[in-house]
């Protein structure tokens, strides 16, 4: 792995800069910072073919109407119209169907156990720049230790109920089973899953989609609830290339993350909520799912 890594130099400094983009964004005068790793890692991933021109023109277009649609000071006829336009254009970019992007696929169709489905591995620059850009421009993020401590404490219960409760649901659906293991990609996965797919889809599901919801129906006593609700049901239909048993976890689980940004009105709880559900799946569970 590490030697595949060190064979591309442009490529893995393009995904690094993108990896230091979203990492900058926790900290303090964040803006320049990540900006300007965002900047390095388009230079470097036009270099090495990764994306071009027209990918580059997409992530402009879908992040522009993702900052419109954020104006509180717009008008609402013009939110609501880029923010259907960035969903639309968000969707395509995170199920890869817009072109201008070379994914970078690290593994293909690994099993690893016996008793696993096998799958690939894709360093993406599409998906993980729309969390970047939803983030980047003025969303509220934890910046000092002790709000993180906070945090940590009031997401655990929340780690603890989507454990529990998921692994009832795959033992009913029997989608996946008992498999401990430590392997060497862990080392490579965790920090993908984390920056690239669990920021990525937190900042579209609960900091976009439900956060606009909850504005949206703020005056009704009920809109809280329901903005939760809905962007866990698009978070689970989002993920229907799994299959069915998959769409119904992916919405039982969206639906906690959701209550965790939801009560602790902190976007942290559900990325922590969902990376450490997804790192106790792959550590503990046969992953992604059993071989059929």
């Amino acid at each position: 792995m590490l030697e595949t890594l060190t064979s591309n130099p442009l490529s893995s400094t393009s995904y690094g800069a993108l990896a230091l983009a979203i990492v900058s964004l926790w900290a303090h005068s964040s803006r320049r910072l990540w900006m300007g790793f965002a900047i390095l890692a388009l230079g470097a991933g036009f270099a090495a073919g990764r994306i071009d021109g027209l990918g580059i023109l997409w992530l402009v277009l879908v992040g522009g109407c993702f900052f419109v649609a954020q104006q509180p000071h717009r008008p609402r006829s013009l939110r609501w119209l880029t923010g259907g336009l960035a969903l639309a254009g968000a969707g395509a970019l995170t199920m890869h169907l817009l072109p201008g992007f070379d994914n970078w696929r690290l593994v293909d169709r690994l099993s690893l156990s016996e008793a696993s489905r096998p799958f690939s591995l894709y360093l993406n620059l599409d998906k993980p720049f729309l969390g970047l850009l939803i983030l980047g421009f003025g969303f509220p993020l934890v910046r000092s230790f002790p709000a993180w401590r906070r945090l940590a404490w009031g997401t655990i219960p929340y780690f603890i109920t989507a454990v529990a409760v998921l692994l009832g649901l795959v033992a009913i659906l029997g989608y996946v089973g008992w498999d401990p293991k430590l392997p060497e990609l862990f080392w490579l996965w965790a920090p993908r899953n984390l920056l690239f797919a669990c920021v990525a889809e937190e900042a579209l599901f609960r900091g976009f989609l439900q956060r606009q919801l909850s504005v949206a129906l703020g005056a009704f006593r009920w809109g809280g609830g329901a903005s939760v609700v809905v962007a866990a049901l698009l978070f689970g239909l989002a993920h229907f290339r799994g299959g069915p048993s998959y769409v119904v976890l992916s919405t039982v689980a969206g639906f906690i993350y959701g209550l965790a940004y939801y009560r602790t009105g902190r976007l942290e709880a559900a990325i922590g909520c969902h990376f450490a559900v997804n790192t106790v799946h792959f550590l503990l569970f046969t992953y992604p799912a059993l071989a059929t």
